[in-house]
């Protein structure tokens, strides 16, 4: 949802402009600021529509997209790669990203990335970056339709 995006992605990029007032992080290529990771390339989509109004650069990485044109966008350099975890595994094993300027690690749809289809690599993504000082955003699972908030409240505690 558009709220849920925009709730996490403002105070990330209020935060990313704020520490490059005097251009002090020019862009470098293949280090991105922010890595938004989610499940889906529908996901992926949604949200990189978000961040295209916004003033920073950024860039989609998913299956679908062309993997030629991934790489030349990385190497200019962005500020926030929204990816599904195979394709940003991929441009890291293939040399297109580095993850030492990461400093924010956003999990959207957290708990189908901790599931059993992407645990694995997800696992794999947050050890790569773990212990570089970076701050982590969750973003919440859908309500379910139907299903009040004071329901859902009620079975989390």
């Amino acid at each position: 949802s558009t709220g849920k995006t925009l709730a996490y992605l403002l105070p990330i990029v209020e935060m990313l402009m704020r520490a490059d007032t005097e251009q002090l992080y020019p862009l470098q290529g293949g280090r991105p600021r922010c890595l938004v990771l989610v499940p889906t390339r529908e996901l992926a989509n949604q949200i990189f529509a978000q961040l295209v109004s916004l003033p920073i650069t950024s860039l989609l990485c998913a299956a679908g997209h062309s993997y030629v044109k991934e790489v030349r966008a990385l190497r200019s350099g962005v500020d926030v790669l929204v990816a599904t975890p195979a394709r940003f595994l991929l441009h890291v094993i293939k040399g297109n990203v580095r993850t030492n300027r990461l400093r924010f690690l956003v999990l959207d749809e957290a708990d189908m990335l901790c599931g059993d289809l992407f645990e694995e690599e997800t696992l794999r993504i947050m050890g790569m970056v773990k212990g570089i000082g970076l701050s982590t955003a969750v973003g919440d699972p859908k309500v379910p339709e139907g299903e009040e908030e004071g329901e859902r409240e009620a079975a989390s505690s």
